[in-house]
Parts: structure tokens; C-alpha cells; sequence
């Protein structure tokens, strides 16, 4: 790897941060002017860390931000869509935009020509998450980084579903071991079912708005998924009453889960918990329709309920959500 230490960062904006081998360049001025052009080679990275860019920004101000032999990495031109060749940011884009909102100038390292899959393995001790890494793959698919936060992290539950395992634990029935979930499991999944899971997503926003109160997104998303799979329209009639507290009279099982959801969060009940009280109850209503658990205190689940898995809705369960 090639170090020049004589160049200005200009230099390299001038070359569109092109370089076919690796070439490193120390202790560059990084001006706001510079960091905003450096931005608009951040193709593929990922979302933004408000909260980073706020606290890097505040250091800046303050002077606190000290050269510390950190790098901005490009990667190595590549074609985009049959065009011309690119380079692309790799890292760096919260302390660009920390940058650009502080105003201030720093040094930093800038690296070139590294291989494009270096993105994956950047970040040690910030390891990139799943989600963040997933949601990268499907970016071209999913335009909005709140609904791949949410699919990503609900098919990931979905896969522990369809491995029969606990929702709690990651156990199967009477098991010890583990199944462990990969990147590539969970972006394989996503591949061949993301049209139905952007349909379930908009289905579900629909049911229960943008801010509900009840459960996190993901988590009653993974649950919709799986129960639109076996009767999209009975799932999304089940979730109006269970999750959005809809067409209720008091007397019916999703009443008492609704008034559970509700009072689970403000008892911070744990949410593996809560999970398999919904678990439970879809079990219950599927098997004997909307009344199959009469009373608040029937919620709890006992040794040896079936919590892993959510079972397909009976003619009876039909017939009382959806009158057919």
C-alpha cells in the first residue's frame, strides 16, 4: 500500500477518489466544502446516526476532536448500472455530515482502491449490524430505512418461527441447542418474499398507524407475516381488534390481549413475554374462534403451551372474524 503525505484532499476530489490498488493518504484537512463532496460519493453506506453526527459535531465545536489516525475509506471504481465507473464512500459519511453541521475543519486519513466488500468487515468494535447490513442489500428495493429496519429485524423472528423454535429462548421443544440465524439466512428469506413483505408491511401501518403504543413494529410485524400466510384478510381483521383495539365489545379473548398489550408496556413487562401471551391467544382464537379465552387471567401461558409456532385460523375462527 502506497502512503503520500503531499496532497490536499482536494487533490483527490479532483480525481473523483479513483485509485485501481490501495493508496493512503495522512493527516488530510478535512473542510466542510470537502466533506460535502466526499458525501456525494456515499452511495452505498448506510443510514445516518443522528445521534453520532450530534455528538461528533459537539466535539468539534469544542475542540476536542484530535487527529487520530482514523481514515475516510473509498473503494475501488466500479461500474454502476452499466455507466461509468465510480468510486464509492466505504466509512465516513457521520463525520462528514458532523463536519459540515459544526463547520469546523479536521485531519483525518483518507484511503483508496480498497475491494468493495470491505464495507462488511470496517467498523471493529462498531460492528455493523444486521439490519444495517441487510437493509444495504435491499436498498435498491427498500426506499425507506425505517420499513428495512423493520422488515429485516421481523424476518429474522419469522426464520426463528419457521425453524420451530422459541421466540424466548432460540430453543426448539425439549432442545438445548440453538439455531443461530445468519445474514445470509435472513437476506435469502427477504429475496424471495419481499413483494409480500412490503404488502404485509403497508397492511399492517395501515391497521395500527405509524406510532402505536403497544408493541414495537417489528415485533408485530414478524406476527402479521406469518399469520397473513396462512389468511391475509382474517390477520388483518384479527389485528384491527388485537393490536389497534378496534370493533371491540369487552367480552371477546383480543379484548383481554389488548388490555394486556397495553398494560405490559406501561408494567415493562418483557417484550419475549409479551410475545408469548400473542403467541398463545392466536393459538387459542384460531383453534375456537373469538371467545375461546373468556377471562383476563386465561392469557397466562403454562408449561407446555405451544408458543412456538402460529397455527393456521379454523372454519369457526373465520367465520367469526370475517362472517364467511
Amino acid at each position: 500500500m502506497k502512503k503520500y503525505n503531499k496532497i490536499t484532499g482536494m487533490d483527490l476530489a479532483r480525481r473523483q477518489f479513483k485509485a485501481e490498488k490501495v493508496e493512503s493518504y495522512q493527516e488530510i484537512e478535512i473542510t466542510p466544502q470537502l466533506a460535502a463532496i466526499m458525501l456525494s460519493f456515499n452511495r452505498e453506506n448506510i443510514t445516518e446516526a443522528k445521534g453520532k453526527i450530534t455528538e461528533y459535531a459537539q466535539a468539534m465545536e469544542e475542540g476536542r476532536w484530535l487527529y487520530n489516525g482514523d481514515s475516510f475509506r473509498f473503494s475501488r471504481p466500479k461500474t454502476i448500472d452499466g455507466g461509468s465507473a465510480y468510486a464509492s464512500m466505504l466509512d465516513g459519511q457521520n463525520r462528514c455530515k458532523a463536519i459540515i453541521k459544526s463547520g469546523k475543519t479536521i485531519k483525518a486519513n483518507i484511503i483508496l482502491g480498497l475491494e468493495p466488500n470491505t464495507f462488511d468487515t470496517i467498523d471493529v468494535g462498531r460492528k455493523r449490524t444486521q439490519t444495517q447490513l441487510v437493509g444495504r442489500t435491499f436498498r435498491d428495493r427498500i426506499d425507506n430505512s425505517g420499513t428495512a429496519s423493520t422488515i429485516t429485524n421481523a424476518v429474522q423472528r419469522v426464520l426463528i418461527h419457521d425453524a420451530n423454535l422459541s421466540q424466548k429462548s432460540g430453543l426448539k421443544p425439549h432442545n438445548t441447542s440453538k439455531v443461530n440465524i445468519t445474514q445470509s439466512d435472513v437476506e435469502a428469506y427477504m429475496d424471495a418474499n419481499l413483494d409480500q413483505l412490503l404488502r404485509h408491511h403497508e397492511q399492517l401501518r395501515e391497521i395500527v398507524g405509524y406510532q402505536n403504543n403497544v408493541m414495537p413494529a417489528s415485533q408485530m410485524m414478524f406476527m402479521f407475516h406469518i399469520g397473513a400466510r396462512h389468511h391475509e384478510e382474517y390477520t388483518k381483521a384479527y389485528f384491527r381488534q388485537a393490536f389497534a383495539g378496534l370493533n371491540l365489545t369487552g367480552q371477546e379473548t383480543l379484548y383481554f390481549l389488548n388490555q394486556f398489550l397495553h398494560r405490559a408496556r406501561s408494567e415493562k413487562i418483557v417484550m419475549a413475554d409479551r410475545v408469548q401471551v400473542c403467541f398463545k391467544v392466536w393459538n387459542a382464537v384460531a383453534l375456537d374462534g373469538a371467545k375461546a379465552i373468556g377471562k383476563a387471567a386465561g392469557l397466562k401461558v403454562r408449561s407446555g403451551e405451544n408458543t412456538n409456532q402460529l397455527t393456521a385460523p379454523s372454519a369457526k375462527a373465520i367465520k367469526d372474524f370475517l362472517g364467511q
